[in-house]
């Protein structure tokens, strides 16, 4: 399909329609003046400040006074050194107390106008005027594009003075005698140019930072570095024409905001000057403003789509703004050719991190389903020998709520064939009650789940020789057999709720005996549950590498799922289970993971020959070349993409592991790919005996996707 043309109207005219939408249908008082604060404070230090620059000249300490534009009388530097000499620790008590009164009052407004930046946009895009959670949710966002603003203003001062300097410099001879020579003409002439692309540059970067950065960060959940580097490759690459209009469009809009503004000021006796007032009188501009930045992102694709569709608002194509009431079951937009749900129209849901349980709008996720982010329950119902009141305790209605509190919108469950089944294929009662409860839970949490059948007795992921699952065709039956009981008993529980997955990490020497068996199990399922999603991985450990090999099946319900563990020894370093674990050395991340100093004094061959093949380097750069071979598998056969496991054994230290999961959080976002971390409470936890694993738990909410770790 080629590339859509870019409009730099078309997003107006939606913009104008939200704007309608938001602020007049109806017509809610409290809306406008929670909408018009947060505008307020994002125009602080911005829109509506001025300097005035009206020069009184003044007695100067050589006895020299500026007679206006004829020139200078003679300054004599010998009497202001003797000034300054004669009150040096007044001259340096006043200057850096200025400085540092001016740099908190200037970070103060900073700040305060960094979290108006980010209440106004979730307040546009989710449809929902708060104070409250807004300034809570949008906190880390906020900082973080705080920090970069004050970087970015500290550098361009600093590089202000020393323009200033050097000019002063050049041309101090010729200002000393009130003459303006040859010196002085270089030092204006280099020194104002030098100034203006200075400040020029700034302002460019505070535009594009409120327009698209800060969008950026709210739909992807990243940091302020991360997001330029989003913005780069999938919003300003080849589509720097595009963004010239929209700010040409920008520079009009302007315009006619000033001769409004000005207008207000004049109809209102000068009250509409006043900051606050002007801003809620304003406030549609404002809202106008925000929306069409949003509303131009969301042409480039639905993966940009993150503004919630209004009560009454027709339903759209969330990729082209189509209007689709014309045609409310086609299954692909008549203007771009998506790929739209069922009901014929994909609306966006809440960002996770503005409303509980709801799940990102993910290019790769499903429609219907919308995994969005989540979290791998192990040890319940797999991997686990508790049983009765030990097992009940493990994982409860309370686990679910905090889940659902830290913004994930699924849960994956995987469950065992010994916990489910006796020996003789009889239920095992209370483990399906238990099964039966969690996805209750999350139901009533506003959760989705994905119930995956992680251990046969004739199959497990780590087992050395080949699997009976595969050499045994009795076995494969059973297999299918299990997933009827499965579709029987979990069919109770909606489609767009809960989704299977068939196997985990199916390890068949050869792939087409699990592209037999998968399809053995899928058939199983379709005789009674022709549309439920089901999940499907590749042959060996769901691996990126082994995506070639699956046969991916035509049924338009089947989603595709890899799993991420790259490169083993950081994620399973020090893992008594896995052969990685053998080597107990200092390993990094990102960089090469095992230093040559680090080899050298490996002293076990058995050791060496095992780090030796896996050791590398690794960065987000190589994180996305591996997940894109699953990605072009999945866009080639028109398939939602799952990411059902990732994650960094504890024993990696800190830096490294937080590291590892802010880059693969990163790509994962890139390629807008729903995703379940491992895991919820365990070896790779998120939860510890020690409490919330924050920093890596920050990353994964979104909240700290650039943030530095302390050691």
């Amino acid at each position: 399909m080629p590339e859509r043309q870019i409009s730099v109207i078309e997003p107006l005219n939606r913009a104008w329609e939200r704007t309608r939408g938001l602020l007049f249908r109806p017509f809610n008082l409290g809306t406008w003046l929670i909408l018009g604060f947060a505008a307020f404070l994002a125009k602080l230090g911005g829109a509506g400040a001025g300097f005035n620059f009206r020069y009184v000249a003044p007695n100067l300490p050589g006895g020299g006074r500026s007679t206006g534009l004829g020139g200078f009388r003679p300054i004599d530097p010998q009497s202001i050194l003797d000034w300054l000499s004669a009150h040096a620790m007044l001259v340096l008590a006043v200057g850096a107390g200025g400085a540092m009164l001016f740099t908190i009052i200037y970070a103060l407004i900073v700040f305060l106008s960094s979290r108006g930046v980010f209440m106004l946009l979730d307040g546009v895009a989710s449809g929902q005027a708060t104070v409250k959670r807004s300034w809570r949710e949008q906190a880390g966002a906020a900082n973080s594009l705080f920090g970069f603003r004050m970087i970015a203003w500290a550098v361009t001062v600093g590089l202000t003075l020393l323009t200033l300097g050097g000019a002063g410099l050049m041309g101090w001879e010729d200002f000393r005698r009130g003459s303006f020579g040859l010196r002085g003409v270089w030092a204006v002439t280099m020194g104002l140019p030098t100034l203006a692309m200075w400040w020029m540059g700034y302002a460019t970067a505070i535009a594009l930072l409120k327009d698209f950065i800060a969008a950026t960060m709210y739909h992807r959940g990243v940091g302020v570095q991360a997001a330029w580097g989003v913005f780069w490759r999938e919003v300003a690459r080849g589509r720097m024409w595009p963004l010239t209009l929209f700010y040409l469009m920008r520079l009009l809009l302007g315009i006619g905001v000033a001769m409004l503004a000005a207008m207000v000021m004049c109809a209102t006796c000068c009250m509409g000057a006043l900051p606050y007032i002007r801003d809620v009188m304003l406030l549609p501009v404002w809202v106008l403003l925000r929306a069409y930045s949003l509303y131009f992102l969301a042409q480039i694709g639905p993966e940009w789509q993150m503004l919630t569709p209004l009560a009454g608002e027709p339903p759209r194509c969330p990729a082209c703004g189509y209007d689709m009431r014309g045609n409310p079951k086609a299954p692909t937009c008549p203007e771009c050719g998506v790929m739209l749900a069922p009901d014929g129209v994909v609306t966006a849901a809440p960002r996770l991190a503005s409303a509980r349980g709801k799940a990102d709008v993910m290019a790769m996720d499903d429609p219907t389903l919308r995994l969005g982010r989540g979290v791998n329950i192990s040890h319940w119902l797999s991997q686990s020998d508790h049983r009765g009141a030990e097992r009940r305790a493990w994982f409860t209605a309370a686990d679910v709520h905090r889940i659902a509190d830290w913004g994930f919108s699924h849960i994956r469950l995987p469950i065992d064939e010994q916990q489910l089944w006796d020996d003789r294929g009889d239920v095992e009662g209370e483990a399906w009650d238990l099964l039966g409860a969690g996805l209750d839970w999350a139901r009533a949490a506003g959760l989705r789940a994905v119930v995956d059948l992680h251990i046969l007795r004739s199959h497990h992921f780590n087992q050395a020789d080949e699997p009976a699952l595969y050499r045994d065709e009795d076995e494969a039956k059973r297999f299918a057999h299990l997933w009827r009981d499965l579709s029987a008993f979990l069919r109770a529980w909606p489609e767009d709720v809960v989704a299977y997955e068939l196997l985990n990490e199916p390890v068949a020497r050869d792939p087409a005996d699990w592209n037999r068996v998968a399809a053995l199990a899928l058939a199983a399922v379709r005789e009674g549950e022709p549309t439920r999603k089901v999940i499907l991985g590749s042959n060996r450990f769901q691996s990126c590498d082994t995506f070639a090999d699956l046969a991916v099946p035509e049924d338009p319900h089947v989603i595709l799922s890899c799993h991420f563990y790259d490169p083993v020894l950081i994620t399973h370093h020090r893992a008594p289970w896995s052969p990685a674990g053998v080597y107990r050395g200092p390993v990094q991340y990102p960089g090469l993971i095992v230093s040559e100093e680090a080899m050298a004094q490996i002293e076990d061959e058995s050791v060496r020959q095992v780090v030796g093949p896996r050791n590398g380097i690794w960065n987000r750069e190589r994180i996305r070349q591996q997940i894109a071979k699953p990605v072009e598998v999945a866009r080639r056969h028109g398939k939602a993409l799952y990411c059902g496991e990732f994650g960094c054994y504890h024993a990696l230290p800190r830096v490294s592991r937080v590291a590892w999961y802010r880059d693969v959080a990163a790509v994962l976002g890139d390629f807008g790919i729903p995703w379940a971390n491992w895991d919820y409470r365990g070896g790779f936890g998120l939860l510890t005996q020690a409490g919330e694993d924050q920093p890596v738990l920050d990353i994964l909410r979104g909240m700290g996707g650039e943030s530095r770790v302390s050691v």
